[in-house]
């Protein structure tokens, strides 16, 4: 990661390699794109191969919902 960036988070082995400027990048197990800013990356395709977020879920109609929403319809 670039001495250069401001506000970069980068965690693991090579993670945020890619980015050369620009700021507020989040990479966890990724090595960034160059030249974007304000962006988060998680995991590494062809590496991972799902995502599980405490209180986040996919429902029958195909849309992110808060475990939350369910309690209100």
């Amino acid at each position: 990661m670039s001495t250069s960036n401001h506000f970069d988070i980068a965690l693991g082995y090579n993670d945020g390699a890619n980015i050369t400027s620009f700021s507020n990048n989040i990479d966890i197990g990724n090595a960034g794109v160059t030249g974007e800013a304000n962006k988060i990356r998680i995991g590494t395709v062809g590496t991972q191969n799902g995502t599980f977020i405490a209180g986040i879920f996919w429902d029958k109609r195909g849309q992110w919902r808060r475990s939350d929403d369910k309690l209100r319809r």
